[in-house]
């Protein structure tokens, strides 16, 4: 199997943690590491291979790469990722992969003028669970999608004072892309917030369905994540993103009650940071396109838009592209 050379941007906490651990198991090739601090850079080098730089421009121009990852701050992905593109270098940013829609329009255009793989780690789309209820949605034993709601719960104390510390954008826009993943472009929202640490948000999907998603900041106590979807013939009720009940019918169809001991833990997939670099090795060795793909990416920035306009207004916002 072809493993395409790569190069990340970032040498990070989150990187450390779910990027450069899983890229060998996902079918990728590190061939260069970048980032501000030398130091950080070489070490990653030194433990995963590749040539180290402190300058993005210098690793595009000296580096002969198919994809590049980039895992820094919101900020730089929109103007990463062109550079990217410009260089004929396929690109995967983390999310979010912009301040706001109209920064990511460029990116989307220039991605398909381009004919380049654009990616966001949008990783409830590519976790089990979610993978689980999508199909589920998608066949006949659940019907038409009637309702969704979806609560999580977070342990952190978001600052609010930047965009990697704001609770929505950092924090709630994976939940966001994930239920316009499961139930289908939205039509408008209403939201409310106390404080930016409770989110309350109501959404009107475009095929008929109706829904809410819930945020809440709660420090000292464990995360969640919980989700309830309803169709004409049946239900799903998903649990902390790996325990789920399925129903058609009237009936339970299927349990799943996973035990993650330390022999048997998530491995990437139960949160999607393994799977989603998979999706990306994918698109570069054979073009299949993943689901979490730039212009997916701009409709839930679009919806996230009318979030924050709608928590202005205190209105319905329709959800405009």
């Amino acid at each position: 199997m072809k493993y395409p050379r790569i190069g990340v941007v970032g040498a990070g906490g989150l990187s450390s943690r779910q990027i450069y651990p899983n890229l060998a198991h996902a079918g990728l090739k590190l061939a260069a590491v970048c980032d501000l601090d030398h130091a950080r850079a070489q070490a990653k080098a030194e433990q995963y291979g590749g040539e180290v730089y402190t300058d993005f421009d210098h690793m595009l121009a000296e580096t002969k790469l198919e994809g590049v990852i980039l895992c820094v701050g919101p900020e730089f992905h929109c103007a990463g990722a062109l550079k990217a593109l410009e260089a004929g270098v396929n690109v995967y940013t983390e999310k979010p992969p912009a301040l706001c829609a109209q920064d990511l329009r460029p990116v989307v255009e220039l991605a398909r003028a381009k004919k380049l793989v654009a990616m966001t780690a949008m990783k409830k789309r590519y976790a089990e669970v979610y993978r689980r209820a999508k199909q589920f949605i998608d066949s006949p034993e659940f019907g038409t999608p009637q309702h969704l709601q979806m609560l999580r719960v977070s342990t952190i104390a978001w600052k609010n004072t930047s965009p990697r510390s704001d609770h929505l954008l950092d924090y709630g826009v994976h939940n966001i892309d994930v239920v316009a993943w499961l139930f289908g472009p939205v039509k408008s929202v209403e939201a409310r917030t106390v404080e930016k640490k409770v989110y309350d948000i109501t959404l009107q999907f475009q095929s008929g369905a109706i829904g809410g998603l819930s945020f809440v900041e709660r420090p000292g106590t464990p995360p969640s994540e919980d989700l309830e979807i309803t169709g004409s013939n049946g239900w799903m009720s998903v649990r902390d993103q790996s325990q789920f009940r399925v129903a058609s019918g009237g009936k339970i169809i299927e349990i799943r009650d996973p035990n993650f001991t330390t022999a048997g833990g998530d491995g990437g997939a139960v949160t999607g940071h393994r799977t989603e670099l998979e999706a990306f090795a994918a698109a570069l060795r054979d073009g299949t396109r993943p689901v979490s793909h730039i212009e997916e990416s701009y409709r839930t920035m679009c919806i996230y838009d009318a979030i924050v306009r709608a928590v202005a207004s205190g209105d319905t916002e329709a959800v405009s592209e």
